[in-house]
């Protein structure tokens, strides 16, 4: 966005304290352009389709790493923090998604030599970088997070003043509020998949388990995205902060029950668009959990992570999917949530 167009928006309350990156060095101003970029790309590629207006994005001066959406006065504003661009570019790495730890990802497939095979084929394809193709399937799925955010706002009669942040708090509990984040969550994975499909085809890639691979990989960039942002794990140099499984508390769902509700979206979409690649949801679980698990043996090799992740799985499964089922029927019945649904020719019905 412009110098003008921030200043405008800053004057009149619209944005709240707008970063300024222009006299940064190259490295940093590098890292702040990319981010302010491919969101402004991906916002513009959405305007007429959903017919937007007064839509913009900028970038906040927090350094923390978070995301948000807003309607305020009738502007429809995506933001992510300075915070955010610096953290992701460190998190998505090369060094974390070495040759040595993506080929370990195929003893996940003891069983599937054909996938173990598909991961050293895709490695092995010219100009692709498995740390920036995971990298732009997480921006992938932030901004399809903070868009459906605006189509719910939109969708919805009280726009005068609505904000989402992605950063829990412990604001006095919404099932409402809960049910649109899941809602989020499954709208921001359809743009994750057309993404990789987008790749496939950039690619040329005609071999099905290399197009399985990318999926995997593609599913894995967003569940260590949502691990990342809630288990505080940054700033891998300090400690962790676990938080332990709630259902009816806080500002958003726990992350075990946004994981299942992303993996199972991801899964329902890919059975219904591509059939033939006969994906069952047991291997595209352990897929998803070996990449976190690889990845934060790379990245924060002293932290217990992984083993909250499983724990967590082991104690609560049944009652995290019996509440993500219990906002999936509170998802159907809002207003905003159904009428978007409607429009898209999306089929739905009350769970069981």
């Amino acid at each position: 966005m412009d110098s003008k167009h921030i200043h405008k928006l800053a004057k009149y309350k619209i944005i709240d304290d707008p970063f300024d990156y222009q006299d940064l060095d190259d490295e940093l101003l590098t890292k702040y352009k990319h981010f302010e970029d491919e969101f402004e790309r991906l916002y513009l590629g959405k305007l007429n389709q959903y017919k937007l207006k007064d839509c913009f994005f900028y970038i906040k001066n927090d350094f923390s790493c978070n995301a948000f959406a807003r309607n305020k006065r009738g502007y429809n504003i995506i933001g992510i923090t300075n915070g955010y661009a610096i953290q992701m570019f460190e998190a998505f790495d090369e060094k974390y998604f070495s040759s040595i730890s993506i080929l370990l990802l195929s003893l996940v497939n003891l069983n599937e030599v054909s996938i173990t095979d598909g991961y050293a084929d895709l490695h092995e394809i010219n100009n692709f970088r498995v740390n920036k193709f995971m990298l732009d399937c997480s921006t992938q799925f932030t901004f399809g997070h903070e868009f459906q955010h605006i189509l719910q706002f939109n969708s919805s009669k009280i726009i005068v003043d609505s904000y989402r942040s992605e950063n829990l708090d412990l604001s006095e509990f919404d099932i409402k509020r809960h049910a649109w984040e899941l809602d989020a969550d499954w709208f921001a994975m359809w743009e994750v998949l057309k993404y990789i499909f987008e790749v496939k085809r950039e690619y040329k890639i005609k071999d099905d388990n290399i197009f399985k691979c990318l999926l995997f990989l593609g599913l894995g960039s967003v569940c260590i995205t949502k691990t990342l942002s809630y288990f505080g794990a940054w700033n891998f140099k300090q400690k962790v902060q676990k938080i332990d499984f709630y259902t009816k508390k806080y500002s958003h769902p726990h992350p075990l029950v946004r994981l299942l509700n992303i993996i199972d979206g991801f899964y329902d979409q890919i059975v219904d668009l591509f059939p033939n690649l006969n994906i069952d949801k047991q291997s595209l679980l352990n897929n998803a959990l070996g990449t976190i698990k690889i990845y934060f043996n790379s990245f924060a090799p002293n932290k217990e992570i992984i083993t909250d992740i499983f724990n967590d799985m082991d104690l609560n499964l049944d009652t995290a999917n019996n509440y993500k089922s219990e906002l999936y029927d509170v998802s159907i019945n809002d207003d905003a949530i159904r009428t978007l649904l409607i429009k898209r020719g999306i089929n739905f019905e009350q769970s069981n």
